[in-house]
């Protein structure tokens, strides 16, 4: 069995639950997810995926599906950052992944896997999945030209993240206007951020509409509506990427070149067409907030 030990926000566990599929893929055998270490955040995470997306080759994380022991090595020993051989982390991935863990009986995965990726390594471990989909999610998309997300809330307290705001997000709307785009629906995890961001790229855009989409509070299904964006802008958030790289329409999807400040990244969709961010430092804006928590996306 391969054990995979989920840490972050639906992005991240996106990625980890990935790399475990990329691992069944080579191996044949079973994935399961354990979720327990979300709960040792300051802000309990939920096991989003989970609910998100399914496959025949993801088992149940019963407590009664695997031993205490082989739980406390994943989840509390860590097991998958450091036991020789039994082991997938980001230091080893993607290479050798399956090729030597063959006569090994537990695979203890444990990392954010957010590098190392291409197109066919992607496909090859998404071959199984299954997204999924809100009734509602299809029309709220259609009623807009252009999908925004704007991750607000925690972000804006981390440096290494806070780098995006309201020049990134003008440049990108001026680069969805030149192909027609007119009408933005924005959906965010942080309502008051976004509705101050929404009035001053409406100050700058005055012949767009942009208007916050407040229907569901519900980050599943604004995932499920940035899935079927006609168009799509997104910031430096894996949730909104995720988003992009499951819709199979593969719209055009403005994003950009770093999902933090510090490090491009080394692998892009196919379908996005990506905003450099050179010396963001130096030119990016801030719209000032109020200082809240915020439910994680």
């Amino acid at each position: 069995m391969i054990v995979v030990r989920l840490a972050g926000g639906l992005g991240n566990q996106l990625f980890q639950i990935m790399a475990g599929l990329l691992l069944s893929c080579r191996t044949g055998r079973e994935v399961l997810p354990l979720s327990e270490g979300l709960a040792s955040y300051q802000t309990v995470q939920e096991p989003q995926a989970l609910a998100l997306v399914s496959s025949p080759c993801l088992v149940s994380s019963r407590p009664d599906s695997v031993n205490r022991l082989v739980r406390w090595l994943s989840v509390r020993a860590r097991a998958g950052r450091w036991l020789p051989i039994a082991s997938v982390n980001d230091r080893r991935f993607p290479l050798g992944v399956g090729a030597s863990h063959k006569h090994c009986p537990f695979i203890f995965v444990d990392g954010y896997f957010q590098t190392g990726w291409t197109w066919p390594l992607l496909s090859e471990a998404s071959s199984t999945l299954q997204v999924v989909d809100f009734p509602a999610a299809p029309s709220i998309a259609a009623a807009h030209d252009c999908i925004v997300h704007i991750r607000g809330g925690d972000f804006l307290g981390f440096e290494s993240h806070s780098f995006i705001g309201t020049e990134y997000y003008s440049d990108a709307v001026d680069r969805a206007q030149a192909c027609g785009c007119r009408t933005f629906g924005i959906v965010s995890d942080d309502y008051g951020y976004a509705e101050k961001l929404a009035d001053a790229l409406q100050d700058r855009h005055s012949e767009a509409k942009f208007s916050l989409i407040q229907d569901a509070n519900d980050a599943l299904v604004d995932f499920a509506i940035l899935r079927h964006a006609r168009n799509r802008i997104i910031g430096n958030s894996t949730f909104a990427w995720w988003a992009a790289t499951l819709d199979h329409e593969a719209a055009t999807t403005w994003s950009p070149d770093r999902f933090v400040r510090s490090k491009t990244r080394d692998f892009f969709l196919p379908h996005e067409r990506t905003i450099s961010l050179a010396g963001a430092e130096n030119r990016a804006t801030y719209i000032e907030h109020d200082d809240q928590t915020n439910p994680l996306h």
